[in-house]
């Protein structure tokens, strides 16, 4: 709820986006996860056997544990998602964005959740831009243009957050999202991951799917 003097704003339905700072990643999991072969190179990959699990690899158990832990704090204590459903991380990847590259507007298909970890970035690395749905009529229907003069999460078509080192974004996969040009002078790592809930889904104990 926002307040503007006297009037109270209730942001009705907003899509959720969690922006947490995480602890510094340990040295010899950063290496690990930036030196693999089969790190993603944005906008294109120039792997052709790219490891979408790479959170998998037992090295990596803390950060896996500590990212999905985070990742249930935003599901069940902000978004009061049940507990009854077991999210499980289904897949995960590192992306290398190297300076004058950019990465375009894209979604995550078979999954519930989505996230990225910011492994080595810096402020003009390239913010990452959440595109309003196309016909989400939160406010004014698309079939007119109405110019407002200060956008906010509420009216704009697109919002940024920042690729602040060590913090970890995350929103749902279905969330159109695209990256600005890095126009800093290094490197960018990010490891992203995709969450499913698996279990059984009803109602009044009517059990309709089971998911195992």
């Amino acid at each position: 709820m926002f307040k503007l003097g006297e009037l109270e704003l209730l942001p009705l339905f907003a899509v959720p986006v969690g922006k947490i700072a995480m602890k510094q990643v340990t040295t010899e999991i950063k290496d690990f996860l930036i030196n693999h072969e089969d790190v993603i190179v944005r906008p294109m990959s120039t792997s052709t056997n790219r490891n979408l699990n790479i959170l998998d690899n037992p090295i990596c158990a803390p950060l896996k544990k500590e990212i999905t832990e985070q990742v249930h704090a935003f599901l069940h204590n902000c978004l009061g998602v049940s507990k009854k459903l077991d999210f499980r991380m289904t897949n995960s990847w590192v992306s290398r964005q190297d300076p004058g590259k950019d990465c375009w507007m894209h979604s995550h298909s078979n999954s519930l959740l989505s996230g990225v970890l910011y492994l080595q970035s810096t402020a003009n690395s390239g913010r990452i831009i959440f595109h309003k749905r196309k016909h989400f009529d939160n406010v004014f229907s698309e079939t007119l243009d109405i110019t407002i003069t200060s956008p906010n999460p509420i009216t704009g078509n697109g919002w940024p957050v920042d690729p602040t080192q060590h913090s970890m974004v995350m929103f749902p996969s279905n969330l159109e999202h695209s990256v600005e040009i890095n126009n800093s002078d290094q490197v960018r790592y990010s490891v992203a991951f995709n969450f499913f809930a698996y279990g059984v889904y009803g109602y009044d104990n009517v059990v309709q799917l089971e998911i195992k």
